[in-house]
């Protein structure tokens, strides 16, 4: 079975088959895109904009959910509150459209070169 990069849907190469990513750009961006809608649905938990998942039950089964899922991690409050183990079986999210993932990676560098105080790119 052919492996394909979770993030841009390339092949994986022989040395990377244990990985899910084809290369560290897409590590660095999809762990970018991941962490940024992780970040945006705590934010809204914290200032109260929707309840935090252990007060819900689980869209899948029923029981007392412990996290908020994403399907596509692009759109951050697209989300439903599922258990540990119906997170388990959706099985990762998306990255959206080769558009959405183009801006994302012009988000990423702009982000990282921002760190660096190299000028006032937004993110």
């Amino acid at each position: 079975m052919i492996r394909k990069c979770a993030f841009c849907g390339d092949k994986l190469s022989k040395t990377r088959q244990n990985r899910s990513f084809c290369s560290a750009t897409c590590t660095q961006v999809a762990n970018f895109i991941l962490n940024r809608a992780g970040l945006l649905v705590r934010m809204a938990v914290a200032q109260g904009a929707i309840p935090n998942a252990k007060r819900l039950i689980c869209s899948g089964c029923g029981r007392r959910a412990f996290a908020y899922d994403h399907r596509d991690y692009t759109k951050p409050f697209l989300i439903k509150p599922v258990c540990r183990e119906c997170n388990g079986k959706l099985g990762p999210g998306r990255f959206g459209t080769d558009a959405q993932r183009t801006n994302m990676i012009k988000r990423y560098y702009a982000a990282k070169e921002n760190r660096r105080g190299g000028g006032n790119a937004r993110v």
